[in-house]
């Protein structure tokens, strides 16, 4: 994720969910940091100082007052059903969520090409929830529903293999 270019602060929540997810899946990749923040001995105020230094330039002022009310009420372990909850919420409103796993966080502009490209396919609203995979080389895998398209640069080194064993 690069630094922010627009401002969440407009109260765009979608803009806000996507820091929020970008938040938990740097704590899912990082136990020590996660163990740090969930820890109940660890002062509000040393949290806090740590989560500025690691994400000061990632996520926007309304971002950082919704984690500080769960660093102060020691319970950011339930960030992920609460981004969990608004994504079900978005499914009973009509709006489709992509999963699409990249080695990089996608940037904001990426992300909404991405948006505006399948929701002109399929003719519905259409959210991006991006997860870094560092095991991928290059590429991406879209997952919506039941459908997969993985179009990693390492699927395809095994597909070329296979293709050079079969002669």
């Amino acid at each position: 994720m690069k630094k922010i270019e627009k401002s969440a602060a407009d109260g765009d929540i979608g803009l806000i969910f996507e820091e929020l997810e970008f938040v938990e899946s740097s704590l899912r990749s990082s136990l020590p940091l996660r163990s740090h923040l969930d820890n109940p001995r660890v002062p509000y105020a040393e949290k806090v100082k740590t989560f500025r230094n690691i994400f000061k330039d990632y996520i926007s002022p309304k971002a950082y007052d919704f984690i500080y009310v769960l660093l102060r009420s020691n319970t950011m372990n339930m960030l992920e059903n609460i981004l969990r909850n608004y994504k079900r919420l978005t499914v009973t409103t009509g709006i489709l969520e992509f999963e699409v796993k990249t080695s990089i966080p996608l940037t904001p502009d990426e992300k909404n090409n991405l948006a505006h490209r399948f929701s002109e396919k399929i003719g519905k609203p259409v959210t991006i929830r991006n997860i870094v995979d560092p095991t991928i080389i290059g590429g991406l895998i879209i997952k919506a529903g039941d459908m997969m398209v993985d179009a990693s640069i390492d699927t395809k080194l095994k597909r070329l293999i296979n293709q050079l064993r079969k002669g």
